[in-house]
C-alpha cells in the first residue's frame, strides 16, 4: 500500500494492491475513481482536486475494504495542497 500526490493538478493515488492489473474503473462522483481488478478487487483509488478534501468512509464501506480503513483514514486525513491555485 502506498500513495502518492501530484501537486500539478491536485490529483492523489491511493494504491492498495500495486501487483494487480486493472481490469475496470468506476467513477464515484466528480472526482473519485476506483480501479478494480478482474475480480473485483480494489487496485487503487484516484481523487482529483485532493486539496479540497478527501472523502474515503463511503468506499470502505461500499467496497468492504475494512483491512485498509486505518490507512485509506490516514491519508484522508493528510494535507494536500495544489502547486498552482486553481
Amino acid at each position: 500500500m502506498r500513495y502518492s500526490y501530484d501537486a500539478e493538478v491536485d490529483a492523489l493515488t491511493i494504491l492498495l494492491l500495486p501487483e494487480v492489473e486493472i481490469a475496470r474503473t468506476l467513477e464515484r462522483g466528480d472526482n473519485r475513481h476506483v480501479d478494480l481488478s478482474a475480480d473485483d478487487r480494489v487496485v487503487a483509488i484516484e481523487v482529483l482536486w485532493a486539496s479540497d478534501g478527501v472523502e474515503v468512509d463511503d468506499l470502505i464501506y461500499e467496497f468492504n475494504l475494512d483491512d485498509y480503513k486505518g490507512f485509506l483514514r490516514d491519508v484522508a486525513n493528510a494535507s494536500f495542497k495544489p502547486a498552482v491555485a486553481f
